[in-house]
């Protein structure tokens, strides 16, 4: 049997179970169609080539790939996903992702299967409902927080002392802002979004 980290199972072979196309692009799931993986060499040739070679797509995310038997690295479709909308061409990570999520959605339903990697970018949470999720995660108060995020360049403070998030990550499907009367209005983080800030948070803190 190839590796297992983190008590999935990598099977002996490791071999693709689907093909998608989606923006000019043929991509190859590996694993199973419930729990997809990527190959770490197809991330690097997706997204922007100032990150270039496998190798230097591994140390830029950080996180310990999953390896087969050859020793070939790969991670997760949902692993996979932040690095893809931050940095696929044109800023079109979240439409690229969403033609891949939307097949393998299909073929699971069509086999009586729950897609396990399927983040539901409906789901929108307040930022003091993210605070407090982070709190009992990290022992991180909401003003410390707020700081991080401004320090990592995924939210500014405006003149009015009012914290935003910067429009790609609105783009990306990371926060979404809701206006109100008089120019005013406020911002939710979408599961998504979460999801991608508590795994920097992992690196990071």
């Amino acid at each position: 049997m190839g590796m297992c980290r983190k008590g999935i199972d990598m099977n002996e072979n490791f071999g693709a179970v689907a093909h998608v196309e989606s923006y000019g692009v043929t991509v190859s799931i590996y694993g199973t169609l419930r729990m997809p993986f990527v190959k770490a060499m197809d991330l690097a040739d997706w997204i922007d080539h100032r990150l270039g070679r496998t190798e230097v797509m591994v140390e830029t995310l950080g996180i310990s790939p999953y390896r087969d038997e050859n020793n070939e690295p790969y991670y997760t479709l949902r692993t996979a996903a932040k690095t893809i909308l931050e940095y696929f061409p044109r800023g079109n990570g979240k439409a690229f992702l969403d033609v891949i999520h939307r097949k393998l959605k299909y073929l699971n339903v069509r086999d009586g299967r729950e897609y396990m990697n399927h983040v539901d970018d409906d789901k929108v949470f307040s930022m003091n409902q993210f605070a407090g999720t982070v709190w009992n995660r990290f022992s991180i108060g909401h003003n410390k927080l707020y700081r991080w995020m401004v320090n990592h360049g995924y939210i500014y403070k405006t003149p009015e002392n009012k914290y935003m998030p910067y429009q790609r990550y609105i783009d990306y499907g990371w926060f979404i802002v809701n206006p109100l009367k008089d120019d005013r209005s406020y911002t939710e983080i979408t599961s998504l979004g979460s999801l991608v800030l508590m795994e920097s948070l992992e690196r990071h803190n």
